[in-house]
């Protein structure tokens, strides 16, 4: 029997419904901004285009300083998109997915609602919040799919050095199965 999809984040309806603060840092939305405050014509603005997957001239751009084609950039509203996208490009119902503790709640909730078997790795506040490798490692499966980290870690905006980051990709390439 399949596990039942999770279908909402209490941390989205929190942010959405409970925060009144006059600069909202519990989201990344934009504030609204009236059509007519913009120095131009209703004419002269271009709402969307050819392109289903962004806009075009930024993707062309994105492509050329990442040296690749424009057909493989999708532009996203907002970084909770891009990574869902990367998520669902990324993992199968089923996959054990690694993500660190604490985190951005719509990471484990994204995953979750992908299907994946979802387990966590401490980022311990009296150790700065760095991540320890070697529990990474013991924690990484045959069935783990991908391991989820954020840098600059969010909460705490600890940074991940180099070399941490160079070992967590060897813990991942290790643990790869084609």
């Amino acid at each position: 029997m399949s596990k039942a999809r999770v279908m909402s984040s209490e941390y989205m309806y929190w942010a959405r419904t409970s925060s009144h603060a006059r600069f909202n840092l519990s989201n990344s939305g934009v504030a609204g901004y009236p059509l007519a405050e913009l120095p131009v014509k209703i004419e002269d603005l271009e709402i969307n285009g050819p392109s289903t997957y962004g806009y075009e001239p930024l993707q062309k751009a994105i492509a050329q300083k990442c040296g690749v084609a424009t057909e493989n950039v999708v532009a996203t509203n907002g970084a909770s998109m891009g990574n869902f996208l990367a998520l669902a490009a990324t993992i199968e119902p089923g996959d054990e997915v690694l993500i660190e503790h604490p985190t951005y709640e719509l990471l484990v909730s994204a995953a979750q609602y992908l299907g994946a078997d979802v387990k966590r790795f401490p980022r311990r506040h009296d150790e700065s919040f760095r991540i320890d490798t070697r529990e990474v490692e013991r924690r990484v499966t045959s069935r783990t799919r991908l391991i989820v980290i954020t840098n600059l870690h969010n909460p705490s905006s600890a940074p991940v050095d180099e070399e941490t980051l160079k070992q967590l990709g060897a813990i991942a390439r290790a643990a790869r199965h084609d």
